[in-house]
Parts: C-alpha cells; sequence; structure tokens
C-alpha cells in the first residue's frame, strides 16, 4: 500500500544520457538513473522493484542464511519452543521490524531524493543490503502464521523483542521518515515501554 505521505512524484527521462522510461506495468531491474520522480504509482513501483531485487537476490539469502544457521535466529519470539533447528516441516520467516522493508527503501531512496543526488534501483538495491549486513536493520523470527499475523497487527511485538540495530537506522534516515513512519513508531515505543504484551516474548540483548 502506498504511503499517502510520500510527496507527488513524477519520473522525467534524463537528458544528459540514455536513460529508460520506467515501466509500471512489469517488474524489472531498472539500470537507468532517475532524477526526478513526481508520480505515486511511479514512486510505489520503484520501491516495489527494488523490494523484489533484494528478496530475490544471492546476496540477501546468503544473509537470512547466515543469520539462522550463524546469529541464531531459529526459534519464533512467540514461541520460542519451536525451533526450526529441530523440527521438519515448519515455516519459518524473519519479519523486518519496526520498518518494514518497503519503508526501509522507500526511506533510502527519499534521502537520494531530497539530497538532489542521482540514484538507480541498483544502487538502492545495495544500499540497503548493506544496511542489512551492517545490522542496522531490524529483524523478528516469526512462524509462517504469525508472520501474518504480525503483519495484519494482530500480534503486537515490543522493541526488545527485535534483533539487529535498528536504532542506527532510525538515527541516520530519521530527516527521511514519512509522517505515517514516525507516528508508527511513536505507538510501537510507547507501547513498548508501557508493557503491554506476553512477559514470556524473547528478547534480544542490545
Amino acid at each position: 500500500m502506498t504511503d499517502k505521505n510520500v510527496p507527488g512524484f513524477e519520473y522525467k527521462k534524463n537528458k544528459n544520457d540514455n536513460s529508460m522510461v520506467l515501466s509500471t506495468s512489469t517488474l524489472t531491474k531498472l539500470s537507468f538513473y532517475i532524477e526526478d520522480i513526481t508520480n505515486g504509482k511511479v514512486f510505489s513501483t520503484l520501491v516495489k522493484n527494488v523490494e523484489k531485487m533484494i528478496r530475490t537476490s544471492s546476496e540477501y539469502s546468503k544473509y537470512i542464511g547466515i543469520l539462522k544457521n550463524k546469529g541464531g535466529l531459529t526459534k519464533d519470539v512467540f514461541m520460542p519452543n519451536i525451533d526450526i533447528q529441530y523440527m521438519e516441516g515448519v515455516d519459518f520467516e524473519l519479519h523486518h521490524y519496526p520498518f518494514n522493508l518497503y519503508e526501509v527503501v522507500q526511506s533510502v531512496i527519499l534521502k537520494f531524493i531530497k539530497k538532489k543526488e542521482m540514484f538507480s534501483s541498483f544502487k538502492i538495491a545495495s544500499d540497503v543490503m548493506k544496511l542489512h549486513y551492517d545490522n542496522k536493520i531490524g529483524l523478528v523470527p516469526l512462524t509462517k502464521t504469525n508472520h501474518e499475523l504480525a503483519h495484519a497487527n494482530k500480534l503486537f511485538i515490543p522493541l526488545t523483542s527485535v534483533f539487529g540495530d535498528y536504532v542506527v537506522f532510525f538515527n541516520e534516515y530519521d530527516k527521511y521518515f514519512t509522517n505515517s513512519i514516525k507516528e508508527k513508531i511513536k505507538d510501537i515505543y510507547i507501547k513498548t515501554e508501557k508493557g503491554d504484551y506476553d512477559n514470556k516474548i524473547i528478547s534480544y540483548k542490545k
């Protein structure tokens, strides 16, 4: 869903090189550079394209493997008795939180736009992957069912259960967050401080 707080963006072809026109009908690995975007639909498509590039990349698969095999992220924070190392047939996923992947990509793009710097989808994907490898992206291990419930806002995840130094990402990109992201993070912080959640949930020490 497109963030309504993102200002209007429209793609304008760069006259100084052989830039290509962005297609909103297909998911392609965009190799051209983008100077100005002022159309919300095009912006949203760009973000989703980069998300697709990241999730299907070998770098991302390797990163997830490292976290599960060496980082110990093998237990659902709501059901710590379920460990994928010893259970078969359990769908296990890593949930981006408190910033979802769309919000991370969006913020990285807005940084380039507000600084009036040229960028490509490859550059954005590369920067976002570096944030992951630098441990600046928050993640929460969940079973597939709990992951779906989390996305549907049926489960509240306190910030103490987040793996990764998301605070560093917050400090680096807070100037590029939309109002809705700021409100969401504020709400999560307040609920975490109040302690209105299951005390048995796994917590990661920062």
